[in-house]
């Protein structure tokens, strides 16, 4: 049975894509729901890093290794949901769109690029949420190295420092850009504008790993029992006040927006009677969040095949879409993300049996 701190994390996953949902499904209304896509970020960097660091300690750390596990994690279900799209499509005779240009965006990881650069808001149709994909997947391929020469150079104390530099400098680095007249719809879009809220995850797991910071971070939100979760609630509201568009949101909302994922993630993990903890673990929701992956990739193709049939999406609409968008990332959590995990672990199982025991990760080596 899963634990009641995995639970939380995967119910906050949850939230997250219900959000976006919300954003999608509303979008001429202020829902602030693009703040799922920051919860994410911060989710993200922060389970890297506590995995990367955990390897580099075991000196188990393999850059290829750690790119090949999280491409089997990630891209077959990507593949899955473009393949599948771009078929239903031609069966339905449905209006393309975008849809033939995207593709090669999408399967390189470099859509985010393009918003940012080549497009303007609503040009994108079916994929125009896999921007954040592509931003995470840059992340995999340049942070691991970086992590892994900082560590071998730094305490852990000027590490932490070296990253909170690092969201210091991207954040300065946006409002560069504003001032020189950048669009808000590039910085949104961009790795480089974006990857503060990545380094905040990194800066919380390396926090969490010095034990006196951590105790005095986890005491400090015992004392305060129901800041987070009160936080988590008007992340949309921030949102929605800060707008896509908006000036604030690029200056600090970023960073801001990423401040309170960290402190929710926090009470996830370390303070299970918190409010946020003891909401967050509740069984539907934490279901929910342990597919949200299908659920984030198959909720906007679902959407834009409703809007190009001609057919329209109010309410009811709405419901039979966010069920079939359920329904179809339950069965790739089932039918070909777990097995493919399962498949994974016992390949690595088979090579470390086979390695010669010189060269076997040490004990307690995370997979």
């Amino acid at each position: 049975m899963m634990n009641s701190r995995a639970a939380a994390l995967d119910g906050l996953r949850g939230v997250a894509v219900l959000f976006v949902i919300l954003f999608h499904y509303w979008q001429n209304l202020p829902t602030g729901g693009f703040v799922g896509v920051d919860i994410f970020f911060v989710l993200s960097g922060y389970l890297i890093t506590t995995l990367l660091l955990d390897e580099l300690e075991t000196r188990s750390f393999r850059f290829s290794s750690f790119f090949l596990r999280r491409t089997i994690r990630l891209a077959p279900a990507l593949w899955a949901m473009a393949l599948g799209t771009t078929l239903i499509v031609a069966a339905l005779s449905i209006p393309p769109h975008e849809l033939p240009g995207d593709l090669g965006f999408v399967l390189t990881y470099t859509s985010n690029w393009k918003r940012a650069f080549i497009e303007r808001f609503g040009d994108s149709f079916y994929f125009s949420h896999v921007w954040s994909l592509a931003v995470e997947q840059q992340f995999y391929l340049s942070w691991p190295l970086l992590l892994a020469a900082g560590a071998a150079r730094l305490s852990r104390s000027d590490l932490l420092k070296a990253i909170l530099m690092g969201v210091a400098v991207v954040t300065l680095w946006r409002w560069l850009l504003l001032y020189d007249g950048a669009r808000t719809f590039r910085i949104y879009h961009g790795f480089d504008t974006r990857i503060d809220e990545l380094l905040v995850g990194c800066a919380l797991a390396v926090a969490l790993s010095m034990p006196g910071l951590r105790a005095a971070l986890v005491e400090w939100l015992r004392t305060r029992p129901t800041l987070s979760a009160t936080l988590l609630a008007a992340m949309p509201i921030l949102g929605a006040y800060m707008d896509i568009g908006g000036v604030a949101l690029a200056i600090f909302g970023y960073t801001l927006l990423a401040v309170i994922s960290a402190m929710v993630i926090i009470d996830c993990r370390y303070n299970p009677m918190s409010l946020s903890a003891r909401i967050l673990s509740n069984r539907p929701l934490a279901y929910l969040g342990a597919i949200s992956y299908g659920v984030y990739l198959w909720h906007q193709p679902i959407l834009a095949l409703f809007i190009a049939s001609g057919s329209a999406f109010g309410l009811e609409q709405k419901r039979v879409a966010f069920l079939l968008t359920v329904a179809i990332a339950s069965a790739s959590h089932h039918i070909l993300e777990q097995p493919l995990l399962r498949w994974n672990a016992a390949r690595r199982s088979r090579e470390r049996a086979a390695a010669p025991r010189h060269l076997q990760p040490a004990p307690g080596a995370l997979a």
